[in-house]
């Protein structure tokens, strides 16, 4: 890459070669998943050779890690802990997957709240007081109005928590595309259905402890 375009390489639209493949959007969303993990990215580039990027990652050893093939999503009782009392929006229109949700959250000690749709999610949200609700579980396939539809609108309204409430995809569209236009609508992550339990609870514990 050139010098020039090495200054702008991580703002949105931006391409070294206008007209080319793609929206300019790619590194804008690498980065913005970077920082909301609390890491960092650098690169070194020499135009006409390549281009190679650093990323990196902290994390905390757990000393009783447990032997088994769920210990990358392992969580202790204590972060569980953080769960108990936090509100969140449930949008989905599958009445046995908002069943098995409903179940998964309230067993962790969570509130949880159901829109059937989009439309009855942005509404729920609009009307209830600023940061009431700690959390969004969005659908992106739902009638009336999509999970995509639905997470620009919040996103868009004019109060202080629309901006700032994590809005998590669980979905069972999980191909990169569809990652790619969660992320362009203001979600903060992507579950792919069927839900790890663990990946779950873990994520939804990251984005309480962040927004603490």
């Amino acid at each position: 890459m050139g010098e020039e375009f090495q200054n702008r390489l991580f703002q949105k639209f931006e391409q070294e070669n206008p007209g080319q493949d793609g929206s300019g959007l790619g590194l804008s969303i690498v980065l913005k998943l970077v920082e909301l993990m609390g890491g960092t990215i650098s690169f070194v580039s020499k135009q006409g050779i390549g281009t190679e990027f650093t990323v990196i990652l902290e994390s905390q050893l757990s000393e009783a890690l447990p032997d088994s093939k769920d210990a990358q999503h392992y969580i202790s009782d204590i972060e569980l802990e953080k769960l108990i009392g936090k509100r969140v929006l449930l949008c989905e229109d599958h009445p046995l997957n908002t069943q098995i949700a409903q179940s998964l959250l309230e067993k962790k000690g969570l509130l949880c709240e159901h829109a059937a749709n989009g439309k009855i999610a942005v509404e729920m949200f609009d009307k209830s007081e600023v940061y009431y609700y700690d959390a969004i579980l969005m659908d992106i396939r739902m009638p009336v109005m999509n999970g995509i539809e639905a997470s620009i609108a919040i996103r868009s309204l004019n109060r202080k928590d629309s901006t700032t409430v994590p809005i998590i995809a669980m979905t069972a569209n999980a191909f990169a595309e569809d990652i790619k236009q969660s992320m362009e609508a203001g979600m903060n992550a992507h579950l792919a259905k069927p839900i790890n339990t663990k990946l779950l609870y873990s994520t939804l514990i990251r984005y309480f402890t962040n927004n603490n």
